[in-house]
């Protein structure tokens, strides 16, 4: 069986993993990768690799709701990059139930994300509405207060004659 990944949530995913590893040694949401140990080059350098923080504690959020079993999963796949076969043993499973914990995983966290976003769109159009309403009360309103300003002054126009 082979996995069926979500590249957007695959991404957001390891922007997760990132800003946690990043968080844990004080990186303040920062990965870094030493290139010595990668690549054997002499001396120390690391490389910081940017993540998007809100969307790691977005993620973080999404990840705490998903029943415990795929919230393993994902955090062993993730947060410890275990390959596939060294996550089925560390759970106690068979490779196609990773598989298809980790595609379960994605279609959740796509549902969720998803829902949230149109929830968001939903706000953003109540107020756009709310804010419509608002200039339109406000326009109506300075309408009626030149109206009656013009009625004092054609009054003491008429006044004065």
């Amino acid at each position: 069986m082979s996995m069926a990944m979500i590249d957007w949530i695959d991404r957001r995913l390891h922007n997760w993993a990132r800003h946690h590893e990043g968080s844990l040694i004080g990186g303040l949401g920062y990965a870094t990768v030493n290139l010595q140990a990668v690549g054997g080059s002499s001396g120390q350098c690391e490389v910081v690799i940017p993540t998007n923080q809100i969307e790691a504690e977005e993620t973080e959020v999404a990840v705490r709701k998903l029943p415990r079993e795929l919230q393993r999963t994902v955090e062993l796949y993730y947060r410890r990059t275990a390959s596939r076969k060294e996550l089925a043993s560390l759970l106690g499973c068979s490779l196609p139930t990773v598989d298809s914990r980790l595609s379960r995983a994605h279609r959740l966290l796509a549902d969720m994300f998803n829902e949230e976003e149109a929830a968001q769109a939903r706000i953003r159009a109540e107020l756009r509405d709310t804010s419509l309403a608002a200039l339109e009360a406000r326009q109506q309103a300075e309408q009626r207060a030149r109206a009656a300003v013009d009625g004092l002054r054609q009054a003491a126009r008429k006044k004065q004659f």
